[in-house]
């Protein structure tokens, strides 16, 4: 009360009986003592549009922070998904459907980012569903004896196992030795989880995915390529983005309508792009659902088989460029689509009646948007 009655008798009062602030500090106010400015709509509009095209740049500083306070809890549970690269997104597989054993209804469900403990919700809800996926696991998390069960787990029910680095960076920051440490690390943790499973080595651990989508940058990319070409893996692209991570979001999150519909542009052959997170194990049913209705069966990568272990590799400098479907390309990741829907929403927006002048023809009013 004392507090409210000293800050009272600061003020003043206008011709109008308004409060307002000591004419020693016009269009000022105060907070914690500082002066703090308003925005104007278009301000606001602006600096709201981009902080969240910041927060999408992929990794950014935020992935780095969030990548050393996960290394301190013993295993890695990155915040975001993967990207597919400006000049990924127009790349086809040659699979020669012809001459292999794939099916009119095959499908490629993939999960990335584990093992983490949702996963063995996934495991079950798969096995109730019937379907098979290939999990891109994390080295660090196989580390943990909780996770790495899981992991075990998902090899003894029939499921595939990919590398996806040991610690989840960025490769296009790395120097080549840092690089190779984190697909080799991950490759002989996957090595040894096969054969405590004890089940088919030929069929695992033939498969790389870069983190973030990110493969490499003009200083290192012959190196990366030259490891993974030695131990023998194929880069793993996807054809489908669900965006399954951003359901999980605080800042900006994607309606789990939305990532359950995606599921619906699935094609025949398509590898499609999860993430082990609680949010996709939750609406997960949902999903397998739209694949049952779509009459495809979900299985491993290692079912293709188009030539020595590099089965879905997609080489930066030996492209086969096709235009996508139209409806496909303007799909490939809603975060643009939703960003824009958010921030400038469609209004239809009446024109008033005008007055007719005669010999003179109305003019259109303007509308907003």
């Amino acid at each position: 009360m004392v507090m409210g009655c000293a800050q009272s008798s600061q003020r003043s009062s206008d011709e109008g009986g308004r409060q307002t602030l000591p004419k020693s500090e016009p269009e000022r106010v105060r907070h914690g003592g500082v002066p703090r400015r308003h925005l104007s709509r278009r301000e606001f509009l602006f600096s709201a549009a981009g902080l969240m095209l910041s927060g999408v740049e992929w990794p950014s500083v935020g992935d780095d922070l969030l990548a050393a306070r996960n290394r301190a809890q013993g295993y890695i549970a990155p915040e975001r998904g993967e990207e597919l690269p400006a000049d990924q997104s127009s790349v086809t597989k040659q699979r020669g459907v012809a001459d292999s054993p794939l099916s009119a209804r095959d499908l490629f469900l993939t999960f990335d980012d584990g093992p983490l403990f949702c996963t063995g919700e996934i495991l079950d809800i798969l096995a109730h569903y019937g379907h098979k996926a290939t999990f891109f696991v994390i080295g660090r998390n196989l580390t943990d004896p909780k996770l790495k069960k899981l992991a075990i787990r998902a090899l003894e029910e029939g499921h595939d196992i990919g590398n996806h680095s040991y610690t989840h960076p960025g490769f296009s920051s790395l120097s080549a030795a840092r690089a190779e440490s984190e697909i080799v690390k991950t490759h002989d943790l996957i090595e040894e989880l096969v054969k405590e499973a004890g089940v088919d080595s030929e069929r695992q651990n033939l498969f790389f995915r870069f983190p973030f989508g990110d493969g490499g940058n003009a200083w290192n990319y012959r190196a990366i390529r030259n490891i993974l070409d030695n131990l023998g893996y194929g880069v793993a692209w996807w054809d489908l983005d669900t965006n399954d991570w951003r359901m999980a979001l605080q800042w900006f999150p994607r309606s789990p309508s939305r990532v359950i519909a995606s599921i619906e542009r699935a094609r025949p052959n398509d590898v499609v792009l999860l993430h082990d997170r609680v949010t996709t194990a939750r609406y997960l049913p949902n999903m397998l659902t739209v694949v049952d209705t779509l009459e495809l069966v979900s299985t491993t990568l290692s079912d293709i088989e188009l030539g020595p272990r590099s089965l879905v590799t997609r080489n930066y400098l030996d492209q086969i460029l096709k235009p996508l479907d139209s409806e496909r390309c303007a799909s490939l990741d809603g975060t643009g689509e939703d960003l824009l829907e958010a921030l400038v929403p469609w209004k239809h927006v009446p024109s008033a009646k005008q007055r007719t002048i005669p010999g003179k023809k109305p003019r259109p009013l303007p509308t907003m948007w």
